[in-house]
């Protein structure tokens, strides 16, 4: 038995077991941070939890009613990675930071 917790993600209520929430949970913070310094940052994450939304909806049916890791996993792989989600001047300054620590 796994414990759910109900979340709205664009809109739409889901029920998520609580391990699946707490990764879709660092997922969506460490893409946020990606865009912290960019104006648009709250409209893009819109984009992002809506697409998440949709792809959770096609999960969903009258036999299956909860978000469960592997579906995380899935969309995880669909979205990309949040290093993906860097600009070109982001992913230059983070390999510029990695070089200066070396």
């Amino acid at each position: 038995m796994n414990k759910t917790i109900s979340i709205n993600i664009a809109g739409f209520v889901f029920n998520i077991e609580e391990h699946a929430y707490q990764m879709l949970s660092e997922y969506l913070n460490a893409i946020k941070n990606n865009f912290k310094n960019d104006s648009d940052c709250s409209e893009i994450m819109e984009d992002i939890e809506a697409r998440i939304a949709e792809l959770f909806q096609e999960k969903l049916s009258d036999r299956k009613e909860v978000i469960v890791e592997a579906d995380v996993d899935n969309v995880m792989a669909i979205m990309g990675s949040p290093e993906e989600y860097l600009s070109e001047e982001d992913k230059t300054e983070k390999e510029e930071e990695k070089f200066d620590k070396e």
